[in-house]
This record gives structure tokens, C-alpha cells and sequence, in this order.
């Protein structure tokens, strides 16, 4: 894994989603680059005026295929501690943000 540059230039692009094509990309938060792919965690926002969103502000790991933004297909997949005596640390927190409802969201390595 390697860490790239914010793309900056994605702000304001659509990402498609399976809940709305009217997601628009307010911040790039983090870029990396994984084997051939790269990815891009953003803060995202829905603009879909036809559902009442309870908060439209999300985070959302995207993968830039060159031609366009999509979800990336593991996003529904939370993790799961299976053993709470795992051994795993956290190596470094490269990102947080703090939603409009007051979630805090961490992204840890």
C-alpha cells in the first residue's frame, strides 16, 4: 500500500452508489494506492432531493477506475472482531472527521 496526494481534483464529482446517483464528492480526505488500484476515502454528500436523507454527509472508500468514481464493493462488509483478544494494533490514525450529527469517524492503518 502506498500513500499518495489528496486528489483535490474529485471534488464535486459523482460517485455512483447503489442507493443514489446523486452522491457528490465534497472532500478527498486520503488517496492510496493498492497493487493497481487506487482508492480515494472522501466525504461525500447526497444531493438526491427525492428521499429524505437522515444525514446526507457521509465517508465513503471509492475506487477510481480512471473513467469513473464508484463505491467500492466491500463498504457494506463492517469489521468484526472475531477474537477480543486480538493482538492487532492500530499503526497510525491518518484521518477524522467529525459528521454535522457529531459521529466521529476515525481512519486508522
Amino acid at each position: 500500500m502506498e500513500v499518495l496526494a489528496p486528489q483535490r481534483h474529485h471534488r464535486g464529482r459523482h460517485v455512483r452508489t447503489p442507493w443514489s446517483p446523486e452522491v457528490v464528492i465534497l472532500e478527498v480526505l486520503l488517496t492510496i494506492r493498492v497493487s493497481s488500484h487506487i482508492f480515494h476515502c472522501v466525504r461525500a454528500e447526497a444531493v438526491d432531493l427525492l428521499w429524505d436523507w437522515v444525514d446526507v454527509e457521509s465517508l465513503l472508500w471509492v475506487l477510481d477506475t480512471g473513467t469513473e468514481l464508484t463505491l467500492w464493493r466491500d463498504f457494506e462488509a463492517r469489521p468484526r472482531i472475531s477474537n477480543m483478544d486480538s493482538t492487532h494494533r492500530i499503526e497510525a490514525i491518518l484521518g477524522m472527521h467529525q459528521s454535522a450529527g457529531s459521529n466521529v469517524y476515525l481512519g486508522v492503518k
